[in-house]
Protein backbone atom coordinates (compact mmCIF):
# COMPACT_ATOMS: atom_id res chain seq x y z
CA UNK A 1 0.00 0.00 0.00
CA UNK A 2 1.27 3.36 -0.98
CA UNK A 3 0.63 6.18 1.41
CA UNK A 4 0.85 9.67 -0.02
CA UNK A 5 1.39 12.50 2.50
CA UNK A 6 0.26 15.95 1.56
CA UNK A 7 2.16 18.76 3.22
CA UNK A 8 0.01 21.38 4.74
CA UNK A 9 0.95 24.81 3.55
CA UNK A 10 1.32 27.06 6.58
CA UNK A 11 1.71 30.80 6.43
CA UNK A 12 4.23 32.32 8.79
CA UNK A 13 2.47 35.03 10.76
CA UNK A 14 3.98 38.51 10.32
CA UNK A 15 6.13 39.76 13.17
CA UNK A 16 4.24 41.70 15.76
CA UNK A 17 5.40 45.31 15.91
CA UNK A 18 4.89 46.76 19.35
CA UNK A 19 3.13 50.12 19.43
CA UNK A 20 5.45 53.11 19.78
CA UNK A 21 5.85 54.42 23.30
CA UNK A 22 3.92 57.57 24.13
CA UNK A 23 5.87 60.83 23.83
CA UNK A 24 8.34 61.37 26.66
CA UNK A 25 7.53 57.97 28.20
CA UNK A 26 9.70 57.07 31.15
CA UNK A 27 10.64 60.60 32.14
CA UNK A 28 9.60 63.15 34.70
CA UNK A 29 7.31 65.80 33.24
CA UNK A 30 6.68 64.64 29.71
CA UNK A 31 3.66 65.23 27.54
CA UNK A 32 3.51 68.29 25.32
CA UNK A 33 2.96 70.76 28.17
CA UNK A 34 0.22 72.60 26.31
CA UNK A 35 -2.30 72.43 29.17
CA UNK A 36 0.16 72.01 32.03
CA UNK A 37 -0.43 74.36 34.99
CA UNK A 38 1.39 77.68 34.50
CA UNK A 39 4.82 77.71 36.05
CA UNK A 40 5.23 73.92 36.19
CA UNK A 41 7.95 73.75 33.52
CA UNK A 42 11.51 75.05 33.25
CA UNK A 43 11.36 78.83 33.63
CA UNK A 44 13.82 81.45 32.41
CA UNK A 45 13.80 85.16 33.22
CA UNK A 46 15.17 87.42 30.49
CA UNK A 47 18.02 89.44 31.99
CA UNK A 48 19.62 90.86 28.83
CA UNK A 49 18.09 92.29 25.65
CA UNK A 50 19.99 93.89 22.79
CA UNK A 51 19.56 94.42 19.08
CA UNK A 52 20.94 91.68 16.88
CA UNK A 53 23.50 92.60 14.27
CA UNK A 54 22.66 93.29 10.67
CA UNK A 55 21.47 90.13 8.92
CA UNK A 56 20.83 88.28 12.19
CA UNK A 57 17.29 87.29 13.00
CA UNK A 58 14.54 84.71 12.72
CA UNK A 59 12.88 84.05 9.39
CA UNK A 60 9.46 85.41 10.37
CA UNK A 61 8.08 85.49 6.81
CA UNK A 62 9.16 81.97 5.84
CA UNK A 63 11.15 83.01 2.77
CA UNK A 64 14.42 81.53 4.06
CA UNK A 65 16.00 84.91 4.88
CA UNK A 66 16.39 86.33 8.42
CA UNK A 67 14.08 89.30 8.99
CA UNK A 68 15.58 92.34 10.77
CA UNK A 69 14.85 95.46 8.70
CA UNK A 70 14.83 97.87 11.65
CA UNK A 71 18.14 96.45 12.91
CA UNK A 72 19.72 97.30 9.58
CA UNK A 73 18.17 100.76 9.40
CA UNK A 74 19.25 101.65 12.96
CA UNK A 75 22.65 99.99 12.80
CA UNK A 76 24.46 103.29 13.42
CA UNK A 77 22.51 103.71 16.69
CA UNK A 78 22.99 100.14 17.88
CA UNK A 79 25.39 100.88 20.75
CA UNK A 80 23.22 103.72 22.11
CA UNK A 81 20.02 101.70 21.85
CA UNK A 82 21.60 98.64 23.48
CA UNK A 83 22.68 100.77 26.42
CA UNK A 84 19.11 102.03 26.76
CA UNK A 85 17.83 98.44 26.66
CA UNK A 86 20.26 97.45 29.39
CA UNK A 87 18.90 100.16 31.69
CA UNK A 88 15.35 99.23 30.74
CA UNK A 89 15.82 95.64 31.90
CA UNK A 90 17.75 96.62 35.02
CA UNK A 91 14.96 99.04 36.04
CA UNK A 92 12.12 96.52 35.52
CA UNK A 93 10.55 98.39 32.61
CA UNK A 94 10.85 95.15 30.61
CA UNK A 95 10.36 91.94 32.60
CA UNK A 96 9.52 88.77 30.69
CA UNK A 97 9.73 85.13 31.70
CA UNK A 98 9.39 82.23 29.31
CA UNK A 99 8.66 78.65 30.20
CA UNK A 100 9.38 75.32 28.51
CA UNK A 101 6.35 73.25 29.49
CA UNK A 102 6.33 69.46 29.01
CA UNK A 103 10.12 69.18 29.08
CA UNK A 104 11.24 65.60 29.66
CA UNK A 105 13.59 65.18 32.63
CA UNK A 106 16.33 64.10 32.54
CA UNK A 107 16.78 66.34 29.52
CA UNK A 108 19.47 65.32 27.02
CA UNK A 109 19.18 68.11 24.46
CA UNK A 110 16.20 66.69 22.55
CA UNK A 111 12.50 66.50 23.29
CA UNK A 112 9.70 65.49 20.89
CA UNK A 113 7.15 68.02 22.08
CA UNK A 114 7.25 71.02 24.40
CA UNK A 115 5.24 74.21 24.61
CA UNK A 116 6.87 77.63 24.89
CA UNK A 117 4.92 80.02 27.12
CA UNK A 118 5.75 83.70 27.59
CA UNK A 119 4.63 85.79 30.55
CA UNK A 120 4.83 89.55 31.01
CA UNK A 121 5.67 89.92 34.68
CA UNK A 122 6.25 92.33 37.51
CA UNK A 123 8.85 92.12 40.23
CA UNK A 124 7.47 90.22 43.22
CA UNK A 125 9.24 92.39 45.80
CA UNK A 126 9.74 95.61 43.78
CA UNK A 127 13.51 95.26 44.22
CA UNK A 128 15.21 95.08 40.84
CA UNK A 129 18.60 94.31 42.41
CA UNK A 130 17.73 90.67 43.17
CA UNK A 131 16.07 89.73 39.89
CA UNK A 132 19.11 88.14 38.28
CA UNK A 133 21.51 87.38 41.15
CA UNK A 134 21.18 83.55 40.81
CA UNK A 135 21.04 83.02 44.58
CA UNK A 136 18.11 81.45 46.46
CA UNK A 137 15.27 83.96 46.61
CA UNK A 138 16.35 85.69 43.40
CA UNK A 139 14.42 85.99 40.16
CA UNK A 140 10.95 85.82 41.70
CA UNK A 141 8.31 87.47 39.53
CA UNK A 142 4.53 87.61 39.49
CA UNK A 143 2.01 87.44 36.69
CA UNK A 144 -1.57 88.67 36.97
CA UNK A 145 -4.38 86.12 36.77
CA UNK A 146 -6.25 88.29 34.27
CA UNK A 147 -3.55 87.59 31.70
CA UNK A 148 -4.73 83.98 31.41
CA UNK A 149 -7.45 82.59 29.17
CA UNK A 150 -10.41 80.36 30.04
CA UNK A 151 -8.12 77.30 30.16
CA UNK A 152 -5.99 79.02 32.83
CA UNK A 153 -3.16 79.37 30.33
CA UNK A 154 -1.25 82.41 29.23
CA UNK A 155 -2.57 83.60 25.88
CA UNK A 156 0.97 83.93 24.56
CA UNK A 157 2.03 80.31 24.13
CA UNK A 158 3.06 78.22 21.16
CA UNK A 159 1.72 75.01 19.74
CA UNK A 160 3.66 71.90 20.88
CA UNK A 161 6.95 71.57 19.01
CA UNK A 162 10.24 69.67 19.31
CA UNK A 163 13.62 70.58 20.71
CA UNK A 164 16.26 69.25 18.30
CA UNK A 165 19.96 69.43 19.16
CA UNK A 166 19.07 71.84 22.00
CA UNK A 167 17.35 74.26 19.58
CA UNK A 168 13.68 75.28 19.71
CA UNK A 169 11.92 77.84 17.48
CA UNK A 170 8.39 78.88 18.46
CA UNK A 171 5.77 81.18 16.96
CA UNK A 172 3.68 83.06 19.49
CA UNK A 173 0.11 84.30 18.98
CA UNK A 174 0.40 87.29 21.31
CA UNK A 175 2.47 90.46 21.41
CA UNK A 176 5.63 91.38 23.30
CA UNK A 177 6.32 95.03 24.15
CA UNK A 178 9.93 96.22 24.44
CA UNK A 179 10.59 99.61 26.03
CA UNK A 180 13.57 101.43 24.49
CA UNK A 181 13.15 104.63 26.48
CA UNK A 182 10.31 106.78 27.76
CA UNK A 183 9.50 107.90 24.21
CA UNK A 184 9.59 104.57 22.40
CA UNK A 185 7.75 101.33 23.12
CA UNK A 186 7.97 98.74 20.37
CA UNK A 187 5.18 96.16 20.30
CA UNK A 188 6.24 93.00 18.48
CA UNK A 189 3.55 91.24 16.46
CA UNK A 190 3.97 87.95 14.55
CA UNK A 191 6.34 87.20 17.41
CA UNK A 192 8.86 84.36 17.25
CA UNK A 193 11.37 83.14 19.82
CA UNK A 194 14.41 80.95 19.16
CA UNK A 195 16.58 79.66 21.98
CA UNK A 196 19.33 77.11 22.51
CA UNK A 197 18.39 75.11 25.61
CA UNK A 198 21.53 73.67 27.26
CA UNK A 199 21.45 70.27 28.89
CA UNK A 200 22.27 71.86 32.25
CA UNK A 201 19.11 74.01 32.05
CA UNK A 202 20.94 76.69 34.02
CA UNK A 203 20.66 79.63 31.60
CA UNK A 204 19.85 80.62 28.03
CA UNK A 205 22.94 82.22 26.52
CA UNK A 206 21.88 82.06 22.88
CA UNK A 207 18.39 83.31 22.11
CA UNK A 208 16.49 85.59 19.72
CA UNK A 209 13.16 87.35 20.14
CA UNK A 210 11.84 88.76 16.87
CA UNK A 211 8.68 90.10 15.28
CA UNK A 212 7.20 93.09 13.48
CA UNK A 213 6.50 96.63 14.64
CA UNK A 214 3.60 98.20 12.74
CA UNK A 215 4.35 101.22 10.57
CA UNK A 216 1.41 103.02 12.19
CA UNK A 217 3.08 102.66 15.59
CA UNK A 218 6.39 103.95 14.22
CA UNK A 219 4.58 106.93 12.70
CA UNK A 220 3.51 108.00 16.18
CA UNK A 221 7.08 108.14 17.49
CA UNK A 222 8.90 111.38 16.64
CA UNK A 223 12.19 111.51 18.60
CA UNK A 224 13.60 114.93 19.55
CA UNK A 225 16.76 116.39 18.07
CA UNK A 226 20.04 115.89 19.86
CA UNK A 227 20.09 119.51 21.05
CA UNK A 228 16.62 119.23 22.59
CA UNK A 229 16.58 118.98 26.41
CA UNK A 230 14.08 116.12 26.01
CA UNK A 231 16.66 114.04 24.15
CA UNK A 232 17.32 110.84 26.09
CA UNK A 233 18.39 107.95 23.91
CA UNK A 234 16.66 107.81 20.55
CA UNK A 235 17.36 111.27 19.07
CA UNK A 236 17.80 112.76 15.61
CA UNK A 237 20.76 114.84 14.48
CA UNK A 238 19.95 118.54 14.45
CA UNK A 239 19.76 118.67 10.64
CA UNK A 240 16.96 116.07 10.50
CA UNK A 241 13.59 117.30 9.20
CA UNK A 242 11.29 118.73 11.88
CA UNK A 243 8.78 116.18 13.17
CA UNK A 244 10.54 113.23 11.53
CA UNK A 245 8.90 110.01 12.75
CA UNK A 246 10.43 106.55 12.84
CA UNK A 247 8.18 105.58 9.93
CA UNK A 248 9.49 108.54 7.93
CA UNK A 249 13.05 107.57 8.80
CA UNK A 250 12.52 103.98 7.60
CA UNK A 251 11.23 105.23 4.23
CA UNK A 252 14.13 107.73 4.01
CA UNK A 253 16.52 104.78 4.34
CA UNK A 254 14.72 102.95 1.53
CA UNK A 255 12.68 100.54 3.65
CA UNK A 256 9.03 99.66 3.30
CA UNK A 257 6.99 97.28 5.51
CA UNK A 258 8.36 93.77 5.08
CA UNK A 259 6.00 91.80 7.38
CA UNK A 260 2.42 91.25 6.22
CA UNK A 261 0.64 91.47 9.56
CA UNK A 262 -2.95 91.46 8.28
CA UNK A 263 -2.38 88.85 5.56
CA UNK A 264 -3.66 90.85 2.57
CA UNK A 265 -0.35 91.68 0.90
CA UNK A 266 2.33 94.19 1.82
CA UNK A 267 1.43 97.84 2.12
CA UNK A 268 3.62 100.85 1.36
CA UNK A 269 3.67 104.61 1.79
CA UNK A 270 5.32 107.70 0.35
CA UNK A 271 6.93 110.83 1.81
CA UNK A 272 6.79 114.46 0.76
CA UNK A 273 9.80 116.75 0.44
CA UNK A 274 9.74 117.31 4.23
CA UNK A 275 9.94 113.54 4.86
CA UNK A 276 6.37 113.37 6.17
CA UNK A 277 4.05 110.52 5.18
CA UNK A 278 1.56 111.79 2.60
CA UNK A 279 0.32 108.78 0.60
CA UNK A 280 -0.49 105.24 1.68
CA UNK A 281 -1.16 102.19 -0.46
CA UNK A 282 -3.01 99.09 0.67
CA UNK A 283 -1.56 96.76 -1.95
CA UNK A 284 -1.99 98.53 -5.28
CA UNK A 285 -4.79 100.74 -4.00
CA UNK A 286 -4.16 104.34 -3.04
CA UNK A 287 -6.20 104.93 0.12
CA UNK A 288 -8.53 107.87 -0.15
CA UNK A 289 -9.01 109.60 3.21
CA UNK A 290 -12.55 109.50 4.62
CA UNK A 291 -13.69 112.46 6.69
CA UNK A 292 -12.75 110.73 9.92
CA UNK A 293 -9.21 110.07 8.73
CA UNK A 294 -6.41 111.48 10.89
CA UNK A 295 -3.75 113.65 9.34
CA UNK A 296 -1.39 110.69 8.91
CA UNK A 297 -2.72 108.07 6.53
CA UNK A 298 -0.69 105.38 8.30
CA UNK A 299 -3.24 105.57 11.10
CA UNK A 300 -5.90 104.13 8.81
CA UNK A 301 -6.68 100.61 10.15
CA UNK A 302 -6.13 99.16 6.70
CA UNK A 303 -2.44 100.07 7.01
CA UNK A 304 -1.56 97.25 9.40
CA UNK A 305 1.79 95.96 8.15
CA UNK A 306 5.12 96.59 9.78
CA UNK A 307 8.89 96.27 9.88
CA UNK A 308 10.85 93.31 11.20
CA UNK A 309 12.83 93.81 14.39
CA UNK A 310 14.97 91.29 16.25
CA UNK A 311 16.56 91.19 19.70
CA UNK A 312 19.23 88.92 21.10
CA UNK A 313 18.30 87.69 24.57
CA UNK A 314 19.98 86.04 27.54
CA UNK A 315 18.01 84.46 30.38
CA UNK A 316 18.58 82.90 33.80
CA UNK A 317 16.42 80.53 35.82
CA UNK A 318 13.43 82.27 37.38
CA UNK A 319 10.54 81.66 39.74
CA UNK A 320 6.96 82.43 38.71
CA UNK A 321 4.30 83.30 41.26
CA UNK A 322 0.60 83.50 40.44
CA UNK A 323 -1.60 86.06 42.18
Amino acid sequence: MVVILHALACETPPPVTPPPPPPDAGCVGGGDGYLDPPGSGAKFLIDQIQLTGSGQGIDVTGDGVPDAAMNEAFFFLQYVLNEALRHTVENNRVLYLFELAGLCLPYDGDDPDVTVKVYECRDANSDASDNFCLDPGCGIVQVHEQEFNADSQTVNHSEPLPIVDQLVVARLPGTVTINIDTAANFTLRRTAIQVTVPVALDQISDGWLCGAVSASELDQIAPPHQSDPECRTLCWPDDAPAGLTLAGFMAMRGYQPDIDIDGDGLERYELDENKHVVRCYDGANHLQPPHRWPVRCLQDPRMADGFSLCFQIHAVRGVLLLE
